[in-house]
């Protein structure tokens, strides 16, 4: 199975429920040129939020089968996880939205 990463934002809410959610974009992450076992993005991913801001985003699988993500603004770090498996987080982003962080795939 490919290892990607899906990201959504926020789109409709139903009173206090996130009743739907819009697709932003789906990275695949590759292998490494020259690190054995490495997958990534390739390059750090800018990511336009809805208030014109970019946020940073950064997802590799180790070769020790460690899955890390990382969301920077101005190189400061916003949110990091390390976790060996897929993972679904959802975090509110500088613009005040909800965004939604799927990782899917190898791990």
């Amino acid at each position: 199975m490919t290892a990607t990463l899906k990201v959504t934002i926020e789109s409709a809410w139903r009173g206090g429920t996130l009743d739907i959610v819009t697709p932003i974009v789906e990275l695949t992450l590759v292998d490494h040129e020259s690190i054995p076992g490495l997958k990534n993005l390739g390059n750090e991913y800018a990511l336009n939020l809805v208030s014109g801001e970019t946020v940073m985003l950064w997802c590799a699988l180790t070769p020790n089968r460690q899955v890390k993500f990382s969301v920077t603004q101005k190189k400061i770090p916003i949110f990091n996880l390390t976790t060996e498996g897929t993972f679904y987080i959802e975090i509110y982003l500088p613009d005040g939205k909800l965004y939604q962080f799927q990782y899917d795939g190898e791990s």
